[in-house]
This record gives structure tokens, sequence and C-alpha cells, in this order.
């Protein structure tokens, strides 16, 4: 097996009030619930939540995340994670600064896939692996900010 790790970070501004987009990002399930290609979300208690991903397949390389990721919180503008088990990691840190009637959030993402990989295909799915996971933080924060701002 061989770890693949990649960071992406992006900003963008939400037309809402700070507290509701703290609460809405806070909400594990229903902000996780957008991102592309999860297939569950389980509250396991006390800030732990077990992902499930869907099973994805790419040239011949069959993968399926699986893994428990602990929350903290100020409990105002700041949101962090961490994995505690399975074979992906996933940390990150939602910070939300209120700029006049909205918000500007700066989310900072680091994931880890572990996959049975060959030594010569490493850098081809190292590249891979960098453009999913940035165009998925990519998909997801645009789906986070659409369900803020319609309600």
């Amino acid at each position: 097996m061989t770890w693949i790790e990649t960071r992406t970070e992006r900003t963008l501004r939400f037309e809402a009030p700070i507290e509701k987009v703290y609460a809405f990002l806070a909400d594990v399930q229903r902000s996780g619930s957008l991102f592309p290609g999860i297939e569950r979300i389980e509250d396991l208690g006390e800030l732990r939540y077990r992902w499930v991903l869907l099973e994805r397949n790419t040239a011949g390389l069959s993968f399926k995340g699986d893994y428990v990721v602990q929350y903290e919180s100020n409990g105002e503008d700041e949101l962090r994670w961490r994995t505690v088990s399975g074979n992906m990691s996933n940390s990150g840190t939602w910070k939300l600064v209120a700029e006049g009637r909205g918000v500007v959030g700066t989310v900072e993402v680091f994931v880890g896939v572990d996959i049975p990989v060959p030594r010569l295909l490493r850098p081809a799915v190292k590249l891979f692996t960098e453009r999913e996971a940035a165009r998925g933080v990519e998909q997801h924060n645009d789906a986070i900010k659409r369900a803020i701002e319609a309600k």
C-alpha cells in the first residue's frame, strides 16, 4: 500500500451572517453530505463521525474510503477535524471572518489515501489524487455556498 497525500486551500465569500455559516458547517452530516461521492456519514457521538465513500474505480485501481474523523471547534468561527482511524486521512480547518453583511471563509484540507499502486505509477496516481481532491473540495464548497445562501 502507498499513501498519496495532497493539500487544498480555498477562500470564498458567503452572503449570510457568520452564525448561519458556522451552524451549517458545524452540522457535519448535513454539510458533509454535499461532498461528492459520499455513501453515508455516521454520527458516532462526541463529535466523531464515520465517513464512508462510494467505491471508485480508476485505471484499474479500486478504492472505497472508510474512516473516522474527530471534530473540534471554538463554537463561533473555527472548525477543525482530523482522522483518527481508517484507510484515508483527512484533516483541515474552516476559518470564518465576518465582513460587512457576509462572511469570508477559508478552508484548508489535507487528504491522504492508502491505495495499492506499483512504485512506477505513484507519480501519475499522486497527480490524479491531487486533481481529484482539489475538484472535490471546490464542488463541496460550491454546494455549501448554494445551500447556505438559498435559505
